[in-house]
């Protein structure tokens, strides 16, 4: 009982963390600009859990195209709870809070413990994490990130004290991250793990004489954990190449995009320059923080994108694919503990916790107020600062919508919305209707899409070719049996191009009118292979198992301790 009870008031911060993350979640993150999209997927696993193949987007596309772990997550918390948007806030808060304990218990390899909480507290304030946590709905990112760092610091303690149990933890969490993001999983794990080995070795070099070995023993149990991926694998090696969507976030300083870069990145481009200064000060002292600060200056040298030659040297062709703000979001926490650990080291008068008690109250204060200029400015509705969508469609007006497509839009026909953004796949999700459209481009397979250089139809008219593509579409409605298109917003540019493609407007659902095509006759729907077979069972079972067995035997190693 005491030690039950010594384990609540140890963890009474992360308690606090998620009782204010789950109402923030609620109010401002189900609206982040990928949050329907995962809630969409959620949905999925939630209504066909072992099927790899959903029709409601791109007229079909394989599921596999993604990671499963979060998204099966949010199936539980969806048919737990009956609405998406309360299983979004409810595992978006569990994963802000598990990447705070996942920092804490890794920044206590390098910082006292309530060093590393403060730290970690630090990290989660900063506008990197709260941007990508609230306006941009990463939490498959964070989720990863989380438990990586969490298989970072058991592989180190299963170095330090050789207990086997940690090493078996640390190999699930890495697998459990590569189920959950693949970039995630692919650029970070390997760096942090690289960084961490290096700044370990060179605290304690005794210890880790048989290193190389240890690590190669961690990389084939979690090669063994992570037999469930094979079907986001061969997805990977049969994917059409598809042409550069633009993305801010590859020329950052930008004039259009300096406003985001600020906001996004100014506090983490800070501690690292204010690391570097107070290491350079303190000389041979700051030594072993090397390595740290090296792995954050070089993740940042990454987030500045396509500014700089490395990404093209690293990453070659796939370099024009990638989003690099995540590559911010990764250097924060390393550069928070270097930084930590800098000021901590010889305190002398210094008041440490007061100190970065202060730093935090900084860092929250800077991150409110980018929070609120990036949300009153609706910039952050979507990832490109030209699609300034000056208002988000109603609850209410979805869920009509969503009705309306029930009762009209059957088997042999598809839909498109035009000016929803993001919340379209909350139609999707109260909707049996099919879409030629959708918002994960990297499924699609139609090679209009494909080679359209274009995001969705949705927000056609934000993109320099948007227009044309939609043209393009429209001119082949048959084909494809589009008989309902969706408007909201720019009526004057849309209701000529429908009109002349022979389509009347019908009715209005609050804010968005429903045009339809009455000559489109109905296509025959293009099923795929419905029997179980065994990718689908691995994917179905697997990534669930790892994680849930890792939480498991980190309980049971906690209480061990005691």
């Amino acid at each position: 009982m005491g030690t039950l009870h010594n384990k609540f008031l140890q963890n009474l911060w992360l308690l606090i963390l998620i009782l204010l993350a789950f109402p923030l979640t609620l109010y401002i993150g189900v609206s982040g600009y990928d949050a329907p999209i995962h809630m969409f997927f959620g949905d999925h696993y939630a209504k066909s859990w072992f099927s790899l193949w959903d029709y409601r987007w791109y007229n079909g596309f394989n599921v596999a195209s993604y990671p499963p772990l979060v998204h099966q997550l949010l199936a539980f918390s969806e048919l737990i709870l009956l609405e998406p948007t309360l299983g979004y806030a409810l595992i978006s808060s569990i994963s802000i809070v598990l990447y705070a304990y996942a920092l804490a218990r890794y920044g206590k390899l390098f910082l006292e413990y309530k060093i590393s909480i403060l730290a970690s507290i630090a990290t989660i304030l900063t506008p990197a994490t709260m941007i990508s946590f609230l306006l941009y709905g990463h939490l498959t990112t964070i989720f990863s990130t989380a438990l990586a760092f969490l298989s970072s610091a058991f592989f180190i303690e299963y170095i330090k004290n050789h207990n086997y149990i940690k090493l078996v933890i640390s190999s699930l969490l890495a697998s459990a991250s590569i189920y959950s993001h693949h970039l995630t999983s692919m650029i970070f794990l390997p760096i942090l793990y690289v960084t961490t080995i290096i700044q370990t070795y060179l605290s304690h070099k005794a210890i880790y004489k048989k290193i190389l070995k240890e690590a190669l023993r961690l990389l084939s149990l979690t090669a063994l954990f992570s037999v469930g991926i094979y079907p986001f694998i061969e997805f990977t090696l049969n994917v059409p190449i598809q042409t550069e969507i633009s993305h801010w976030s590859r020329y950052p300083f930008n004039s259009g995009y300096l406003n985001l870069t600020v906001c996004y990145s100014f506090t983490t481009y800070s501690l690292v320059v204010l690391s570097v200064i107070i290491m350079i000060i303190k000389g041979k002292k700051t030594k072993p923080l090397m390595p740290l600060i090296s792995a954050a200056i070089f993740l940042t040298f990454l987030s500045m994108g396509l500014l700089t030659p490395l990404p093209q040297i690293i990453f070659q062709g796939f370099s024009k694919w990638l989003t690099y703000e995540r590559f911010t979001f990764w250097a924060t926490p390393l550069v928070m503990i270097t930084f930590s650990k800098a000021i901590t080291s010889n305190p002398r008068k210094l008041s440490i916790p007061w100190t970065l008690i202060l730093l935090i109250a900084l860092i929250g204060i800077i991150a409110v107020s980018a929070i609120l200029y990036l949300r009153t400015r609706t910039i952050m509705y979507s990832y490109e600062p030209s699609y300034l969508s000056f208002s988000i469609p109603e609850d209410r007006c979805i869920q009509a919508v969503a009705k309306f497509l029930n009762q009209n839009c059957g088997d042999g026909y598809r839909y498109l919305t035009l000016g929803f953004s993001t919340k379209a796949s909350i139609i999707s999700i109260l909707s049996n209707a099919k879409t030629i459209d959708g918002f994960y481009p990297t499924a699609r397979s139609d090679p209009l899409l494909t080679q359209s250089g274009v995001e969705s139809l949705d927000s056609t008219i934000h993109w320099s070719n948007g227009l044309k593509i939609l043209n393009a579409v429209l001119s082949k409605a048959d084909f494809y049996g589009l008989k309902y298109i969706i408007v909201r917003g720019h009526d004057d540019v849309y209701s000529a191009m429908l009109k002349a493609y022979g389509y009347k407007q019908d009715n209005q659902i609050y804010d968005a009118s429903i045009w339809i095509n009455e000559h489109i006759n109905s296509i025959e729907l293009k099923k795929q292979n419905e029997n179980l077979e065994i990718t689908s069972i691995l994917w179905g079972v697997i990534p669930l198992i790892t994680f849930m067995t890792s939480l498991g035997l980190m309980i049971i190693d906690a209480f061990k301790k005691q």
